[in-house]
């Protein structure tokens, strides 16, 4: 919500002074005029500086910076697709434009379509995630702290043992896991989506399922795994490494980016 206030703050300052611009096109006029009353252009580009200049200028670096991330990321078509379903299946819409409302209304996204909410929100966030995690067969496994471990994996998840057994041996005989998750699997959150809950670290999920979870090799369905919410049959389909935190890679990236501010106000920003 800062960032679309601010954002909108801007917005409104170029308008008022490409207004002043334009009527005279003189630098250092005045916004305001009148009986005892002088607002100059300088004046008040001031004011914006000193009480927001600082956020909304690195906030203007960030994104420059995040476009160069982006470009270079190569992000999979199928993979922002499928955050896209993600999101939809959790908040239990079926459209773009269902969607697009409850982020608009609900978060307060300031995303007009689903383009500009992919750009700006999923495949940035994919990017990063790239630069703070590996593959499994890229890291070296003998200095990986076990905190820093993230486990991929789909679910399905039923009341009644028995019939947890029923779905078990039809995964075991061959048949596919996540048309067998979408059929029968009361979790309403990864159902749709064929049991998928994405990545998850330690902490994240109970004892036992994230016990059952992290001790599976990528591709190893698990036994029946007992919750306190039912019965569970888990897959691990990926394993990551958490190599760098959010803010290390940014700090990185504004390194690697060897900013320099012409402005003397804004001179240490960075």
């Amino acid at each position: 919500m800062m960032k679309k206030s601010i954002l909108a703050l801007s917005l409104s300052g170029a308008l008022l002074l490409g207004a002043c611009a334009n009527d005279g096109g003189a630098t250092g006029g005045a916004i305001v005029e009148g009986s005892n009353i002088s607002v100059t252009e300088e004046a008040f580009i001031q004011e914006l500086k000193d009480r927001h200049g600082d956020e909304l200028l690195k906030e203007m670096v960030e994104k420059q910076i995040l476009d160069q991330v982006i470009a270079n990321a190569e992000i999979d078509p199928a993979k922002v697709e499928e955050e896209v379903n993600t999101f939809k299946a959790e908040f239990g819409v079926e459209t773009d434009e269902e969607l697009l409302q409850i982020l608009q209304m609900q978060f307060g996204l300031p995303v007009e379509t689903m383009e500009e909410f992919k750009n700006e929100f999923i495949i940035s966030r994919l990017a990063i995630q790239g630069l703070m995690t590996q593959d499994m067969a890229e890291a070296d496994l003998e200095i990986i702290d076990e905190d820093q471990l993230e486990v991929e994996a789909s679910h399905i998840l039923v009341e009644e043992k028995e019939t947890a057994e029923e779905i078990l041996a039809k995964i075991n005989a061959g048949e596919d896991f996540q048309e067998l998750a979408t059929e029968h699997s009361i979790d309403p959150g990864s159902a749709q989506r064929g049991g998928e809950l994405g990545f998850f670290g330690k902490g994240r999920m109970v004892p036992e399922f994230e016990e059952a979870a992290f001790n599976l090799e990528i591709g190893e369905v698990s036994d029946l795994v007992e919750t306190e919410y039912g019965y569970h049959i888990i897959k691990v389909t990926d394993k990551r490494v958490i190599v760098k935190t959010y803010d290390e890679v940014m700090e990185e990236l504004y390194n690697e980016a060897n900013i320099k501010v012409n402005d003397p106000q804004f001179k240490e920003l960075f």
